[in-house]
């Protein structure tokens, strides 16, 4: 049963009948003694559980009741056998099927006994009868893994962060590429061709005197030459003019995605038109066409040192909570289960694939080392991502951090306002797609992200032009 209210609701709304055997099920209580518990790695936990003859010899009774009326016995119509025949034929059956049906709930059992939170389905290794007949099932749980966490681990995390100021020179780069963006392209006679140029241009490689489609084309504009064409070929394009005709022998390929393998052709490139790049003056009439929203080129000035810092702002929270997380990795030992990081890099490979999809690829058509090489680094990532989630989690509940009914309703409000809808409405939509929980759950990771940077020694350093990014929060 779902832990979200609408969804619960719905439930009981259309199946009424269903909802009372599952909740049936779900109080079950089936006799039990846990015999064993062994530590197993990737945070999993195998129990002996020991259930009695008499409570075991009920279940089978069910089983074979059930099947009475569903199998037909020699010289019987369907579910008209005595009772005896139907045992003495399918007994066997019937146990494993019984054993099959208690298995679900005496993990249940079992992990609230020991208290425990399961990660993932129970594994079920098999049962066997100990000297009095008692069934002892071998039943394997992934569990969330203990974290202990202490004041002494939040205590002196020293960490450096670096700062990119956003000064007018930042705003000022800023504004150029947008212009650059904002650029027009106009034929120019007698013009000759330069790196950014717009080129209309016929192109024929060849292997051996054998035509490549992929990298061939018949009088195709573009704004983007440098992307499409071999350096060494738009090297020499570079001072040509209109009606020249550009060869260039022995460009070496870039690997053939789906055999890996690499190829060297000659390339014949005719310019049939030059575009020289125009760009626009950076006045109030440029600002109104960026965005209606500007009247002036103050305007839009304004808004780009605004998206600048907030862009900043964001940079430097997600490095510190990357370097913050880094130290909590550093001092706290535990299992990281298994499923969890299974489960984050499986979520990787899918956004991977569906970006790949949006340019008519697929990782399987990228090469056997690109994907082994992808595959491993996604698993890492996945590992540290399971690490952190596990920790951010234990801290809140060290800390005692939730998202309150006010902080939602205000987090609420903020997107309303952004928006320009009603909170209201906002509401509805998360509970009308079953989000309200997840919504609540990011709430309370930011909360408790917040209160880790409280409580941090932060010493802030100028960031270097060469550094790169750091990966996205």
């Amino acid at each position: 049963m779902s832990d979200n209210p609408a969804e619960s609701a719905a439930t009981m709304e259309t199946d009424g009948d269903t909802l009372s055997a599952v909740l049936d099920k779900k109080n079950e209580q089936v006799p039990h003694e846990v015999l064993a518990a062994e530590n197993l790695e990737n945070s999993r936990i195998r129990y002996s559980v020991k259930v009695p003859s008499e409570a075991f010899a009920e279940k089978v009774d069910e089983v074979l009741k059930d099947l009475k009326g569903q199998v037909q016995v020699k010289g019987f119509r369907k579910g008209k056998a005595p009772m005896n025949l139907v045992r003495n034929q399918y007994i066997k059956h019937a146990r494993e099927d019984a054993i099959r049906k208690i298995v679900p709930r005496l993990a249940e059992l079992t992990a609230e006994e020991k208290g425990v939170e399961v990660l993932a389905q129970p594994v079920f290794e098999g049962w066997e009868e100990d000297a009095d007949k008692n069934p002892v099932l071998k039943i394997v749980l992934e569990v969330r893994p203990e974290i202990n966490i202490t004041d002494e681990t939040l205590k002196d995390i020293k960490i450096e962060v670096t700062e990119s100021p956003v000064t007018d020179e930042v705003v000022e780069k800023q504004l150029q590429q947008i212009r650059e963006s904002n650029a027009t392209f106009e034929a120019i006679e007698g013009a000759v061709f330069a790196e950014g140029d717009g080129l209309t241009y016929s192109a024929e490689a060849t292997e051996n005197g054998r035509r490549l489609p992929n990298f061939s084309a018949t009088e195709k504009y573009s704004q983007t030459v440098a992307r499409e064409l071999p350096e060494a070929v738009v090297k020499a394009l570079v001072g040509k003019a209109k009606e020249d005709v550009v060869t260039v022998q022995g460009i070496e390929l870039p690997p053939d995605p789906t055999t890996g393998l690499s190829a060297t052709a000659d390339f014949k490139v005719t310019i049939h038109e030059i575009k020289k790049r125009v760009l626009p003056e950076l006045d109030d009439e440029f600002a109104k066409d960026v965005s209606e929203e500007f009247e002036t080129l103050a305007d839009l000035k304004a808004k780009v040192r605004e998206n600048l810092t907030a862009r900043e702002e964001e940079r430097r929270r997600t490095e510190t909570l990357n370097a913050l997380f880094a130290v909590l990795r550093e001092r706290l030992d535990f299992e990281i289960p298994f499923t969890l990081v299974e489960r984050l890099a499986n979520n990787s490979i899918g956004r991977m694939e569906r970006q790949l999809n949006q340019y008519g690829l697929s990782l399987r058509r990228m090469g056997r080392d690109y994907v082994e090489n992808y595959l491993t680094h996604a698993e890492t990532e996945a590992r540290v991502e399971a690490q952190n989630l596990l920790i951010v989690d234990q801290v809140g509940r060290f800390l005692g951090v939730e998202a309150t009914d006010e902080a939602v309703d205000a987090e609420i409000a903020r997107i309303a306002e952004l928006q320009g809808r009603k909170p209201l409405a906002i509401r509805a939509t998360l509970e009308k797609e079953r989000r309200l929980d997840e919504f609540k759950a990011e709430l309370r990771v930011k909360a408790i992200n917040d209160k880790l940077i409280s409580l941090a020694q932060i010493t802030v350093v100028e960031r270097k032009e060469e550094q790169e990014e750091q990966p996205a929060e």
